[in-house]
């Protein structure tokens, strides 16, 4: 499920090339009630994959928006799906509120609206998968195909103002935590120290509770800035966000 992004924008490209095909100079796209629902197919056991209420799902989500920023204006709107049908990351239950791991990663993404999207140069190992899934349900919903050559790290760059932020995601659920080095390049000077903001859970299945309602929120840390980098941990089922000050 952290591939499908990237398969899913391959096509909106060949949309794109049909309608420029057609006439349409501007094609857009707009995505609508994204949302992880997990289907496992015949014979497979449904506990085994990722839920919508889960730390999976914030991580789902910010490999679509990754995608979108990088799409060029091709898909400028992404909405999760809606508090009326299916909670938009917010739970009810004996008459407490709380919220999913997803919500906590959409106000981590108001932070960085607006800003102008940067160019990075990643270097990190790939992944493959060998099953497919959906393929009984594929005339209604569409199956899930093997991936390969993966980035086990999804990264994204947005400057704004005299921010600099890098948003770090971990597409592999087999491999371990990974520590990433985050360098910027020429023409912004950072601040001595870097702020980390880190999302993630134990496990993919890990999500907060009538009982345990923060167990899954965002957690930050000040970290010193080297040379104009940092190194960062981003944990196998994490979001990891470095944002950088400009020196004064």
């Amino acid at each position: 499920y952290m591939g499908l992004a990237r398969r899913v924008f391959e096509e909106y490209d060949d949309v794109a090339a049909d309608m420029a095909d057609a006439g349409i100079s501007d094609p857009r796209i707009a995505i609508t009630e994204l949302q992880l629902f997990a289907r496992p197919g015949e014979g497979r056991d449904g506990d085994a994959l990722p839920r919508s209420d889960t730390v999976a799902e914030a991580l789902y989500a910010a490999t679509f928006v990754h995608e979108a920023v990088r799409s060029a204006g091709l898909v400028p709107i992404i909405t999760h799906s809606g508090v009326g049908n299916h909670g938009g990351g917010l739970r009810a239950e004996r008459g407490r509120v709380r919220v999913d791991p997803v919500f906590s990663y959409h106000g981590l993404g108001a932070d960085i609206a607006g800003g102008t999207p940067l160019s990075v140069d990643l270097v990190c190992p790939t992944y493959d998968t060998d099953a497919a899934f959906g393929e009984d349900t594929m005339d209604f919903f569409g199956s899930l195909d093997a991936v390969s050559d993966v980035p086990v790290i999804d990264p994204l760059a947005v400057r704004d103002g005299d921010t600099l932020s890098v948003d770090i995601v971990h597409r592999d659920a087999t491999a371990d935590d990974r520590t990433v080095t985050v360098a910027v390049a020429d023409g912004f000077d950072p601040a001595p120290e870097a702020t980390v903001t880190t999302l993630a859970g134990e496990t993919m299945a890990a999500r907060n509770s009538h009982e345990e309602p923060a167990a899954v929120v965002p957690e930050e840390e000040t970290v010193a800035v080297s040379d104009g980098a940092v190194d960062v941990t981003v944990p196998t089922f994490g979001f990891v966000r470095v944002a950088f000050e400009r020196a004064e």
